[in-house]
């Protein structure tokens, strides 16, 4: 039994990814990170003048099933792109002149396993994470996590 319940530690440690919301288009620059989120779960901010120019799944293991979800209107609240996992180690999702709130990521065998849809409309609101990091583009990292909400809008 104790077995077990390691195992399934270790399985829902695996199946965590880092999410990026990035300032520039091509996922490459100084933005907000939510490190270590599951699947279908929320990384995003409020803020109606969003500098975000694109989003990211990061630290992806090869030959997982997922996609990357891009969104605008605060959080996670209007999908606006969908990427699919090709390769490598991250999906990069770029605006078309839009500016994104939030991103997540969706493991498409485990919603065939439930009988959901990778393509389905959100139908209830999900919590979503605020970044507990902001990474710079020469590699430099702050921990945002114990900014209160007001510290953090402030950014």
């Amino acid at each position: 039994m104790k077995f077990l319940a390691t195992l399934l530690t270790l399985a829902a440690t695996a199946s965590a990814v880092d999410l990026y919301l990035h300032v520039d288009n091509d996922c490459g620059s100084s933005g907000f990170r939510c490190t270590s989120i599951g699947p279908n779960s929320c990384c995003g901010t409020i803020s109606n003048n969003s500098p975000y120019q694109s989003v990211s799944v990061r630290d992806i293991q090869q030959l997982w099933n997922i996609q990357c979800l891009g969104y605008d209107g605060g959080m996670c609240n209007r999908r606006r792109t969908i990427s699919d996992y090709t390769g490598g180690d991250f999906i990069c999702n770029r605006s078309n002149g839009f500016r994104y709130t939030g991103v997540e990521y969706r493991s498409l065998g485990w919603e065939r396993a439930t009988g959901s849809s990778a393509s389905a409309l959100k139908e209830e609101e999900e919590e979503c994470q605020r970044p507990d990091a902001l990474v710079l583009g020469d590699g430099s990292e702050f921990d945002l996590a114990g900014l209160s909400d007001e510290e953090f809008d402030a950014l």
